[in-house]
């Protein structure tokens, strides 16, 4: 096939992965042990809408879109915004260019020596090619689903940046409420961090907020809380995706908004492209904690969106982190490469 293209395979234990056909994106692209395939998604999508499709397309990382017989945009999944129809005119004839490092490190992926993928029976048997390392109560941040939503102090929807940080807040606050294991257990304060940001006016609800399965950040106190953050870590609205865009920069100003709860963390950060960013993120993930990536799901190279990484492995040569998407419904809990990540943040506690 000398085009561009992936296949996607479902397993019958549940769950499915992706392979694209050559360097233009990493050997593996998307590896998830549970949910129904992205392509049956478009096209039951498509059904609801009376519609059949005639062509399917990978947009990024977690971006996907289906056209019918007359190239119209009939399902589409993982996008920010809805595409108009000259949106998507303007999608499929402006071909993403690679940026330089990325297309560097997709290129050098392809090199390696190719390994076997073992990964049967599913998920129990761990691949041959490395050995998996996952952050402490990981289970938690499977749980969690929060989301963005359209705020009116803020004029757009919220931000992913600040809902990535509300993930990590909440799975700390859980487990310093819940945990003996340090260092946790050894931050009673930590507990106050999700409640306590989310005080409403005039004193307001006190309760803890510990997200289960199908929570979401239309919580009142959670918003609260996630609303604070972005404060600190600032952005601004993006006409045409309608939410907010936060900075690299700013990211670490969460530990401003944390320590006000009396927290006493430390937020240690690392940016730009290449091993340096991965190695931090790896690292961290390998000290079984969690770590915020920030990466480019169109492989601009241009830092598009932000996830909680709590798992990693080494996989066909390649680096991959297990991720909370921060958009539930959207590719939450798959594992993903990492040629694309930008950046990368931890929490200390001191």
């Amino acid at each position: 096939m000398e085009e561009p293209a992936y296949f996607e395979f479902s397993v019958t234990e549940g769950g499915y992965f992706i392979i694209s056909t050559g360097p233009h994106d990493s050997p593996l692209t998307n590896l998830s042990y549970k949910g129904t395939r992205v392509t049956q998604r478009l096209l039951d999508q498509a059904d609801d809408g009376g519609k059949g499709i005639g062509r399917l397309y990978k947009l990024g990382a977690f971006q996907y879109a289906g056209e019918d017989e007359h190239e119209g945009l009939v399902a589409a999944h993982g996008l920010a915004h809805e595409l108009t129809k000259q949106d998507w005119f303007d999608v499929k004839q402006n071909v993403i260019e690679r940026d330089d490092d990325i297309r560097e490190q997709l290129l050098q992926s392809w090199e390696r020596e190719t390994l076997a993928l073992e990964l049967f029976p599913w998920p129990k048997k761990r691949p041959q090619v490395g050995r998996l390392y996952s952050a402490y109560g990981s289970q938690r941040l499977e749980e969690i689903d929060l989301s963005q939503w359209t705020d009116s102090i803020a004029g757009c929807r919220i931000g992913c940046g600040p809902v990535a940080w509300g993930i990590l807040t909440v799975y700390m606050d859980y487990w310093a409420e819940n945990s003996s294991y340090k260092p946790y257990n050894s931050k009673p304060t930590l507990y106050h961090l999700m409640h306590a940001g989310a005080l409403l006016p005039g004193g307001g609800n006190r309760e803890h907020f510990t997200p289960g399965p199908g929570a979401t950040g239309a919580d009142a106190a959670t918003k609260v809380a996630i609303r604070g953050i972005r404060n600190r870590t600032g952005g601004f609205c993006d006409g045409f995706t309608n939410q907010t865009v936060t900075l690299p920069t700013s990211m670490g100003n969460y530990e401003d908004w944390a320590n006000d709860q009396g927290a006493n963390l430390v937020v240690n950060e690392s940016f730009g492209i290449g091993p340096h960013t991965v190695a931090f993120a790896k690292n961290k993930v390998m000290d079984a904690e969690p770590v915020l990536l920030g990466f480019s799901t169109n492989w601009s190279g241009v830092l598009d969106h932000y996830v909680v990484a709590h798992k990693y492995m080494s996989l066909m040569g390649n680096d991959e982190f297990y991720v909370n998407y921060g958009w539930p419904g959207y590719g939450d809990d798959q594992w993903i490469s990492t040629s694309s990540v930008s950046y990368a943040a931890g929490v200390a506690l001191p």
